[in-house]
């Protein structure tokens, strides 16, 4: 071999061994990580305000049952959409069928509220009193709906809730309302309906379920009876007056019929000398002298329509559209010829108090 060819070889070996070594280096050399500043990091729960915080509600398979047992995953606002992306991403192809629930509700006694509490999002939890109160009077022998945490039904939250003095509304299977109401109370309209005692203090007054309304639409004020704890002052009448109410009457016993919105309601509720509220029910405001068998033959008749301090030309324009011939008019009274099917309906006219039979008086 001559002495060029030695010397090229030698080149050669050498610049692979060069090359070699630099791909070693490039390959092998530590990559300096890049951190974030601090400030620039947005932990997934991290916050300094409540605003901050928002459940995660997203699931790859969302369940049928209707109860709020716990609370969902509360995150930092900005992280929502990232992690519902990555969950997303690791979802089954498919989700397992489910058996349709007993019941399609749930009286979900508690209320989360996602909170910032020492900069980590949290869940703050609350009863919810509007549903306890329903659960406090639901029927133990109907399976639905369901109560998301008996353990709940306390004494103490009953107290809280003021449960007591709101009217308790319970929704049978056989299609009607049962109220309970404080014995004291009497209307006139209850001769027509099952009255029953349910304990020393409170009565279960059963009446047609399409009479029978659980609250009246937000921002609506409406008729309510209101009664008293104790005997009646001047000057708690003057405390309830104060609050925004209107009264129309007295309803024996210690009790007054009300205006009022629901604000309003849960202030003069929040009374101590304040026993118990409830809607004055379309059911109640219809007359004895009107009788059950009188509406299922659909007879014709001669009613007095009692009017709150309503338009009577609004009112009477509601009647007509019913088939109601308007006839006498005087300053809170309407008389009207109708089938006595449409009574049900007029005694869901709001500024309607009472709904009674007129006959021709008898001169003896």
């Amino acid at each position: 071999m001559s002495k060029k060819v030695k010397i090229l070889i030698g080149v050669l070996i050498i610049g692979i061994i060069l090359i070699g070594g630099w791909w070693i280096w490039e390959t092998y050399q530590p990559v300096e990580e890049v951190i974030p500043k601090e400030e620039e990091i947005i932990k997934e729960e991290s916050c300094s305000q409540d605003s901050h915080c928002v459940f995660l509600d997203f699931q790859c398979c969302s369940t049928p049952d209707p109860c709020k047992k716990e609370p969902s995953r509360v995150v930092n606002k900005e992280n929502k959409e990232k992690i519902e992306q990555e969950i997303k991403a690791k979802c089954p192809p498919t989700c397992p069928q489910y058996t349709p629930p007993r019941c399609f509700n749930c009286l979900n006694l508690e209320k989360f509220i996602p909170i910032c509490v020492d900069n980590k999002c949290t869940v703050k939890k609350e009863i919810n009193c509007k549903e306890y109160c329903k659960a406090v009077a639901k029927d133990k022998s109907e399976p639905c709906p369901w109560i998301s945490n008996e353990s709940l039904l306390t004494e103490e939250n009953t107290e809280m809730c003021g449960c007591l003095k709101q009217e308790q509304i319970i929704i049978t299977t056989d299609n009607n309302c049962k109220i309970k109401m404080p014995n004291g109370i009497n209307l006139q309209s209850f001769q027509r309906y099952d009255v029953e005692a349910e304990n020393s203090n409170y009565n279960l007054i059963t009446i047609p379920r399409d009479l029978c309304i659980d609250s009246y639409l937000s921002g609506i004020s409406g008729y309510y009876i209101v009664q008293y704890d104790g005997s009646i002052t001047e000057e708690k009448k003057k405390q309830v007056q104060d609050l925004g109410v209107k009264s129309y009457g007295y309803v024996p016993d210690n009790s007054y019929i009300y205006k009022m919105n629901g604000l309003t309601k849960n202030k003069v509720e929040s009374l101590p000398f304040i026993k118990w509220i409830g809607i004055y029910q379309p059911a109640f405001r219809i007359s004895p002298s009107i009788t059950k068998e009188m509406i299922s033959k659909e007879d014709t008749l001669i009613v007095d329509i009692l009017l709150f301090d309503a338009n009577q030309d609004v009112v009477s324009s509601q009647i007509q559209n019913m088939g109601g011939l308007i006839g006498l008019i005087s300053k809170d009274k309407i008389r009207i010829t109708v089938n006595a099917s449409k009574i049900s309906d007029m005694a869901k006219i709001n500024n309607i108090v009472w709904i009674a039979h007129w006959t021709m008086p008898t001169i003896f």
